[in-house]
């Protein structure tokens, strides 16, 4: 069964090119189905629970997530980039990699209660608890995975975090159709680290053991503090609304404000995660040449602006049909947010795209400053703006300071690389003007056809969308110089030759 499972993620060659192509394979196709099962267990679990159920769930992640970016020491991104045999590094990360899950579920069981009461909900103490063990479950993960993504083998990353995904939908579905309460959702990320944990050891043939070598983690530490910093700053900035939702608002309406961020973000910056994961080590590999190096960055842009576009502008014309037809008249109050965390969305996948280029280049410091940037710009509109506009006034300041601070981010970019080609029309101009005509037509289309929001309508009108946006690549690419995403595949051959 081991054999049979890594022979199944390998990659077929050593060429970067060849690597390149399999982990786009690999990573591309994860994000897919993953998405797919996702919105399926999304929906389920929408109709089975309630907004508070899903408000009590994300005040135990918002605590989670908010011990492991605080003490994440970015040693995965620092293996990665090295350019030398890592595996006498590997003990070493692995052994503070338990370490740190140990600490995180410690601290949270003992500071719940007091994370409960920030929040005025105290049925969120033993969900925070409970939550806590899938931290330390985690800390145990093979770090041997670590290869997968340094050497652009993604069939492995794609093993891994469908097992986690598929355990925590079965789980989650099963336990919210018996129990119909919060603890489905708990029960589900639980399953889903044990079961990744357990994987882990079965794909990757590396055994860790225990190694306290001092050097070796400061060494990695010199290039992951920039990760550290890059990463708590990303927590605040992602999820300070979230907070300030949830201590000012309730957990009911946080609840509706997290379902809302999630449909919306799931659409415009999967893309993004497929390419950054792809493309960090890749830029690694090019470092020394800047040529090539453009060319690979305007080739990843092209590409999520490609997809990120009309996915982005469809989840906004479309928000209504999927709340309604899909989730039920109960989240009906999360439809303009999840409109507005849409934008914020499409800001958020095209400046995403930034960071691997800085990274790789050995400038981590970079993406930080974006990140306090956006920060500050949020922290000073949040307040007034939930006061005027309650869940609303959050999406809306998010969505403007991600606006701001991501065109920013690429604009720094395109200065960095330089622009010969007249690349930015290409990458970003097209698929804008393409999106438009699509959300012309999809608009007209619901005028035409319905009166209300239904299933029937959002499967209707996103079918009409995506014909809808093909058809106007297929003009362009015949009438302009737009080249059309399968012109990619010729680019990456010139880059990776």
């Amino acid at each position: 069964m081991r054999k049979l499972m890594r022979s199944l993620i390998s990659a077929d060659g050593d060429s970067l090119f060849s690597r390149a192509l399999s982990a786009g394979f690999w990573a591309a196709t994860l994000r897919v189905v993953i998405r797919v099962l996702v919105l399926v267990r999304t929906v389920i679990l929408a109709n089975l629970l309630s907004p508070n159920d899903f408000g009590l769930m994300a005040v135990a992640t918002l605590a989670l997530l908010f011990l492991e970016r605080f003490t994440q020491g970015g040693f995965d991104s620092a293996l990665v980039q090295k350019d030398e045999d890592i595996e006498p590094y590997l003990n070493a990360a692995w052994t503070l990699q338990v370490a740190r899950g140990l600490l995180i579920a410690a601290v949270l069981a003992i500071f719940a209660p007091l994370i409960a009461t920030f929040f005025d909900a105290p049925e969120a103490v033993d969900v925070i608890r409970v939550v806590s063990i899938a931290a330390a479950i985690k800390g145990f993960t093979n770090i041997g995975v670590v290869y997968f993504v340094k050497e652009l083998r993604f069939g492995g990353f794609f093993a891994l975090q469908m097992s986690e995904k598929t355990a925590d939908i079965v789980v989650s579905i099963t336990a919210a159709i018996v129990l119909g309460n919060v603890w489905a959702l708990v029960f589900g990320v639980v399953a889903g680290a044990t079961t990744r944990m357990i994987v882990s050891y079965i794909i990757q043939s590396y055994r860790p053991r225990f190694d306290w070598a001092w050097d070796k983690i400061t060494n990695l530490f010199a290039f992951g503090k920039w990760i550290l910093w890059s990463n708590v700053l990303n927590y605040l900035t992602g999820n300070i609304d979230d907070i300030v939702v949830g201590r000012t608002l309730g957990v009911y309406q946080l609840g509706l404000y997290r379902m809302a961020y999630n449909l919306s973000q799931s659409m415009a910056t999967e893309i993004t995660q497929v390419t950054s994961q792809v493309t960090f080590p890749t830029y690694s590999k090019l470092q020394t040449s800047i040529g090539r190096l453009r060319k690979a960055y305007f080739g990843s842009l092209h590409l999520v602006s490609f997809v990120g576009f009309p996915l982005a502008i469809g989840t906004i014309l479309v928000a209504p049909d999927l709340t309604l037809g899909l989730l039920g008249d109960e989240w009906e109050p999360m439809i303009r947010a999840m409109q507005l965390l849409s934008i914020a969305g499409l800001a958020r996948g095209l400046g995403a795209t930034t960071g691997p280029l800085f990274q790789s280049q050995g400038r981590p410091n970079v993406p930080p400053r974006f990140s306090l940037a956006k920060l500050i710009l949020i922290a000073i509109g949040l307040y007034p703006m939930i006061d005027a506009f309650g869940m609303n006034g959050a999406a809306a300041t998010v969505a403007i300071a991600g606006s701001i601070t991501g065109a920013t981010a690429l604009w720094v970019a395109f200065r960095y690389l330089g622009d010969p080609e007249g690349s930015v029309m290409q990458t970003m101009g097209y698929p804008a003007l393409n999106t438009a005509a699509m959300a012309v037509v999809v608009t007209g289309a619901r005028a035409l056809l319905f009166d209300d929001y239904t299933a029937t309508s959002f499967v209707v009108l996103s079918l009409i969308g995506m014909v809808a946006y093909f058809a106007m690549v297929a003009l362009t690419t015949r009438f302009t110089p737009y080249a059309a995403p399968a012109a990619l595949l010729e680019r990456i051959k010139q880059v990776a030759a």
